[in-house]
């Protein structure tokens, strides 16, 4: 049963009026800094901003009264909150009857987001009448359970009989609203002012009002409150009474806040009862002091491009937005980066959500970053006459999906043209090799070695493609000079699979029985006749590709 005190019959002298003036009261904007509050209220909380508002809940959870408040874990429903709005701060306070002990507040979210979050003392007085060790006010900072509308579920309060009993607790959320028009304002004090019977008055001071206000409410929170009929008043109001459970919250309209206002004081009268004073407040909107328009809260939209590359972690992919309010943040799954353009990619889908600077705006859009799968390099070899040097040796593309070129001759860099013609110095050999790259960045290579004869020459090629799309589907051996060509045709096990005896000849990448040749590597035996006679033997291996084709 709670201990009512003889004293609150006497005289209130040793009981006089206590003002929040020695505390902090310069700009503060987003801050919340712990700082001695015990026996006053002192500055928390200052911001100015368009679009400003807030919401609050309030439960009573103490155990030591009747009736006693409500168990744990509690669940409150926040309303109210814009769909586009953008959470600035949210506080959580609690007051208790106790020892001073610490604690830590869980919430979970709508979103089932669990979060624990210290509660600071923020100030300390006298026992409220309860042979307690003393009074404590808390407040934690739990900016970041905040998800929007919905149910939260609040535990990890202390209370009891003995110990520390929390009377009860209250969550402020300020957020900013992009599609408002005015400009709110809110100025936030808090402390420990335990008044054993008798009056306080704590009043918000120095004030900076730039505009008569449209719109105005001040709040406060009083503690241990139990009926005995305290009067009230909040920004120069007429006194008023409130429904005493323990744990009180009041948030009403206010006098309208003025040009010329300078303070807002709050008051609390109750003579038979014993309470703690923890919380003051003072909102209210202008429209003259900036001007504030609608931001664009509309709907926008997202195109992603990628490119791919044959190299591990080298693909890239880019979100481009139109549309709502820039700047615009990015979210890109999997990976979470949070760049415009992501670079060391996979090969896979990815999926970027944008968001514009209102927080009202999303927009989604996947891409698949490709494989980067290389072209199959291919050429084609023409010469000119060489019976007197210099003759010619020209070099034609023909590789399917190439974008870029590099014509390396006898190890030099020689050109980066789709075709090319090397004017042959000599009777030298001379080997070409084609680097050929498409746009995604994949490259392949080519190498063909041609043998000078005097007046002869020949070049035989060291991979075809067999499949029937028209381009290097036989296996050909070029020459000029020559009056005989025979081509034998191996496989890795060297069993002799296709053949053929004539200048004209070829192969198609079937066996002498018409069976498809596999993929694979051959080995080759070439002899040539040039036109004085000579006799030249060449071996090597050629790649067979279809390609699954």
């Amino acid at each position: 049963m709670r201990k009512l005190f003889l004293f609150l019959l006497l005289p209130l002298t040793g009981f006089a009026q206590q003002n929040g003036n020695g505390a902090s009261n310069g700009a503060c904007s987003n801050c919340a800094t712990v700082q001695d509050g015990s026996t006053t209220l002192g500055l928390t909380y200052k911001r100015d901003t368009c679009g400003l508002n807030y919401v609050t809940v309030s439960q009573k959870v103490g155990q030591r009264f009747t009736p006693a408040g409500v168990p744990q874990p509690c669940t409150l429903n926040v309303s109210g909150i814009p769909s586009c709005a953008i959470i600035e701060k949210a506080f959580l306070w609690a007051d208790a009857s106790g020892n001073g002990t610490a604690f830590s507040a869980t919430i979970t979210n709508p979103n089932s987001v669990t979060g624990v979050y210290p509660m600071a003392i923020i100030g300390q007085d006298v026992d409220k009448c309860w042979s307690f060790s003393g009074t404590d006010s808390f407040r934690g900072d739990v900016t970041a359970a905040i998800s929007g509308n919905g149910n939260y579920v609040f535990s990890g309060f202390p209370t009891g009989t003995t110990g520390t009993d929390v009377d009860g607790f209250a969550m402020m959320i300020i957020y900013r609203d992009p599609a408002a028009t005015f400009e709110g304002h809110i100025e936030i004090w808090d402390g420990a002012v335990v008044i054993t019977g008798g009056t306080t008055t704590q009043t918000i001071t120095p004030m900076n009002v730039c505009g008569n206000s449209v719109n105005q409410r001040a709040f406060m929170l009083v503690a241990d409150l139990q009926g005995l009929g305290a009067n009230l008043s909040m920004n120069n109001s007429a006194p008023f009474t409130i429904a005493e459970d323990w744990w009180n919250y009041i948030d009403q309209p206010a006098s309208t806040v003025t040009t010329a206002q300078t303070n807002s004081p709050f008051n609390v009268n109750s003579s038979g009862d014993c309470y703690n004073f923890m919380m003051m407040g003072l909102y209210y909107q202008t429209t003259t002091c900036v001007t504030c328009t609608q931001q664009q809260t509309g709907s926008i939209t997202v195109n992603t491009t990628a490119t791919g590359s044959c190299v591990p972690n080298s693909g890239t992919a880019t979100a481009t937005a139109t549309g709502g309010v820039g700047p615009y943040t990015y979210l890109w799954q999997p990976g979470g980066g949070t760049t415009q353009t992501i670079n060391g990619l996979n090969p896979g889908s990815y999926t970027v959500t944008v968001t514009d600077a209102t927080g009202c705006a999303i927009a989604s859009d996947t891409v698949i970053v490709p494989a980067g799968t290389p072209p199959v390099a291919q050429f084609s070899l023409t010469p000119s006459p060489v019976a007197s040097f210099p003759g010619q040796l020209c070099m034609n593309d023909q590789t399917v999906g190439g974008a870029t070129w590099t014509w390396i001759v006898d190890g030099t860099p020689a050109a980066t043209t789709s075709s090319y013609c090397y004017t042959i110095p000599d009777t030298s050999d001379i080997c070409v090799t084609l680097i050929v790259a498409d746009t995604n960045g994949c490259a392949d290579s080519a190498t063909a070695c041609v043998e000078v004869m005097g007046e002869a020459m020949i070049s035989i090629p060291n991979v075809f493609t067999p499949n029937n799309d028209g381009s290097n589907d036989l296996f050909v051996v070029t020459w000029t000079g020559l009056t005989g060509l025979k081509c034998e045709i191996y496989d890795r096990w060297g069993v002799l699979i296709y053949k053929w005896d004539g200048l004209t000849g070829s192969w198609d990448g079937k066996t002498d029985t018409g069976k498809l040749a596999t993929d694979g590597v051959y080995y080759y035996i070439v002899d040539a006749v040039t036109t004085n006679g000579e006799v030249k033997e060449f071996t090597g291996f050629v790649h067979l590709v279809r390609g699954g084709n």
